[in-house]
């Protein structure tokens, strides 16, 4: 499909939905009691990893991570929320990762479809936007680029523990 076209903005509006579909299918076959949490990963994303040491130490760390089971962790650029009155992309999130514990997949499902509606079909990170704005104890946003930090969502933890075990800078540096 060709980027930036009516079919694209479909199928990238469709994550939520194929997310809802897997939710369905795990628990229409009975086996859901150890599955949590559902990743949408977008098929060409590993060319943003260079290293998949590094995208299989964070994803091992998800599997076991307790507090996957609160809210919908995305990866994105712009720090600041908006309420998106406008169609032109705006990188609030990156969208081509979506973990998203199990609870909460319907719900999300749902609002983006309302969010749609609203602002009519654009770029799936928009949607995703207005959500965060209108549902803020949803998601939980995670700074990164459209490259391995998209990948880093335990990096940012294991420097803030490292300072709050030390203050001075010598012992950071080894703790790292």
């Amino acid at each position: 499909i060709e980027k930036d076209t009516i079919n694209f903005l479909k199928l990238m509006n469709s994550k939520t939905y194929f997310l809802r579909l897997a939710k369905n299918d795990i628990n229409s076959k009975g086996n859901n009691s150890n599955i949590n949490t559902l990743i949408w990963i977008d098929f060409g994303i590993m060319k943003l990893c260079k290293d998949i040491e590094h995208f299989k130490k964070n994803f091992n760390i998800l599997s076991t991570d307790k507090n996957l089971t609160k809210k919908i962790l995305i990866p994105g650029g712009k720090n600041q929320k908006a309420l998106l009155t406008t169609t032109e992309i705006y990188w609030r999130f990156l969208g081509g990762i979506i973990i998203c514990p199990k609870n909460l997949v319907e719900k999300f499902d749902d609002l983006c479809n309302i969010e749609i509606k609203k602002l009519s079909l654009t770029y799936e990170v928009n949607i995703y936007a207005n959500v965060e704005y209108n549902n803020p104890e949803l998601i939980q946003y995670h700074y990164s680029d459209h490259n391995y930090t998209m990948f880093g969502f335990y990096d940012v933890r294991i420097i803030l523990l490292s300072m709050i075990k030390s203050e001075k800078p010598s012992d950071l540096i080894n703790n790292v």
